[in-house]
């Protein structure tokens, strides 16, 4: 996915239904509530909580100097649920519902601090 402006640096990228408003993770063709296939990027400031995760042990080559790193997914204060990595963890420190906030799109993944 391509950032657009400047708050791609501080803020989490989503996409909005222009038809009902539903906001989804891109990418994204079609809106499972409305049917519309027109969408705008909007901007979240990324701040939520730990939903789920995992620790990767045994990454993609490009991450095989990394491991292991805690991947999951981001409720939102907005409900909504995203995927991410997580910054500042140590194998032990990520935990369901720890807080967390959007630091910067990187290499294809959505990155979160642990606030």
């Amino acid at each position: 996915m391509k950032m657009s402006n400047k708050d791609s640096e501080t803020k989490l990228s989503l996409l909005q239904c222009s038809g009902c408003g539903k906001q989804y993770v891109p990418p994204k063709y079609l809106c499972t509530a409305c049917g519309k296939t027109d969408f705008t990027e909007v901007f979240s400031q990324g701040k939520g909580e730990v939903y789920s995760f995992t620790i990767i042990r045994m990454p993609f080559e490009e991450f095989v100097d990394e491991a292991p790193y805690a991947f999951g997914e981001v409720k939102l204060d907005g409900s909504l649920v995203v995927p991410g990595r997580f910054t500042n963890e140590g194998e032990k420190a990520v935990k369901i519902g720890l807080k967390v906030s959007f630091v910067k799109w990187d290499r294809g993944v959505n990155w979160f601090e642990l606030t």
